[in-house]
């Protein structure tokens, strides 16, 4: 089968004619034959116009029931795949999408079940053709293949209205008590950078089978990046966490200015070092109890120490998390689109070091000077994050969701 047919004619049909000849001959008032004399018609083409209508399913006079006049043995009707369609967009809505593969033994199984006339290769195959495929997504074009992002159980069952309602009704508890500004609202999130990360594509000779490219080394270290903005388009040096047990100045050579370096053994987030998180962020932001600020977090058990909850009492940090299993809907660094752009200026920074360099290993130590590439300027990341904030919470309080 053809799949991209290109009529190689000009029809001289005059369309409107031909939906009034159409018209008359479902409502009995002409035959094909009195109807193509009647407005100089042929009597085939009448014919087969006529039963691409289905007077018999309830459908009025010139009411199609294919998308095009052009359509022949198409397998099923317009508003059978409507249905197809809007099943498919219900499957991704619930985040349990349907691959190609899927579809077309669904596809099989709904014609068999409706008895429908197929070719004889799908009951050989036990699916759809490939060509009905192409043809059905080239058809209804509001759908599209998507590589999806994996979603653990747990966030699906998390993000519950429920707790979506009650987080956005403590935040505006909090804005109307402390009457909160944009330059007063933060979000922190962390996220791993590691030593050996994916080699950017490069120009290569056509045809060759292999293709490499020089790594430091088989496995990378993880190093945690602290990111910390506002709403108001700005953001705090970031903090980063070494896999050392020893710190040392030489960590955060070249990297951000007023960034702090902490260690732990592998590498992560720990309790005793959010303190010192904190500790940066009232030094920059001088927040007290007088002038407090809001600091949006998920609520990992580093952030729910006791010493820090007590730290943030003291000094005027309102600590506000996210409901378990929904920072990957709700939290702005999380959802801001430049996020993994960043981490691509990482990978080609880390490529332009080995190319530079040639014997020179990217290790732990190397990650804040490497992650300076991906320092967006202030008004980039924040503040879309900050538009993307401030729209949930505007549709919140409109609707309570």
């Amino acid at each position: 089968m053809v799949r991209n047919y290109k009529r190689k004619t000009q029809s001289n049909i005059d369309e409107s004619k031909m939906r009034k000849a159409v018209a008359d001959v479902l409502n009995g008032v002409e035959t094909p034959t009195s109807a193509g004399k009647k407005y100089n018609l042929k009597r085939q083409t009448i014919e087969s116009r006529v039963k691409k209508q289905d007077p018999l399913a309830g459908h009025t006079a010139g009411d199609a029931i294919y998308q095009s006049k052009f359509t022949l043995r198409q397998v099923f009707t317009m508003k059978e795949e409507i249905e197809l369609v809007d099943y498919i967009k219900q499957c991704c809505y619930y985040q349990y999408g349907l691959s190609y593969k899927s579809f077309q033994k669904l596809a099989y199984q709904y014609a068999v079940a409706n008895g429908k006339d197929f070719p004889e290769k799908w009951n050989v195959q036990k699916e759809a053709g490939e060509d009905w495929l192409y043809g059905f997504m080239k058809r209804n074009s509001s759908l599209t293949l998507r590589k999806p992002e994996r979603t653990s159980l747990a966030r699906l069952k998390g993000f519950s209205k429920k707790a979506v309602d009650e987080f956005y009704l403590n935040l505006k508890k909090l804005y109307e008590e402390y009457s909160f500004q944009p330059n007063d609202i933060y979000n922190l999130d962390e996220t791993g950078i590691t030593t050996v990360v994916d080699s950017p594509k490069i120009i290569a000779t056509k045809g060759q089978r292999q293709v490499g490219q020089a790594v430091s080394a088989e496995r990378g270290s993880l190093v945690t990046l602290v990111g910390i903005i506002n709403a108001s388009g700005n953001r705090l040096p970031p903090a980063y966490v070494f896999p050392r047990v020893r710190n040392s100045s030489q960590f955060l050579n070249g990297c951000v200015s007023g960034s702090i370096g902490l260690v732990s053994k592998s590498g992560c987030m720990m309790s005793e070092l959010f303190i010192d998180v904190l500790k940066h962020i009232q030094n920059n932001t001088k927040c007290s109890k007088e002038g407090p600020i809001l600091l949006l977090l998920d609520n990992h058990s580093s952030h729910c120490s006791v010493d820090c909850i007590n730290y943030s009492r003291d000094n005027g940090i309102h600590l506000l998390s996210f409901p378990p299993h929904t920072s990957h809907r709700l939290q702005p660094l999380n959802v801001c689109p430049p996020t993994g752009e960043q981490k691509s200026a990482v990978g080609h920074e880390n490529n332009a070091m080995h190319c530079r360099q040639s014997h020179c290993i990217a290790t732990a130590t190397a990650s804040a000077r490497l992650s300076r590439s991906h320092q967006l300027p202030a008004t980039t990341l924040p503040e879309q994050a900050a538009q993307q904030q401030r729209g949930r919470i505007q549709v919140a309080e409109h609707s309570g969701w």
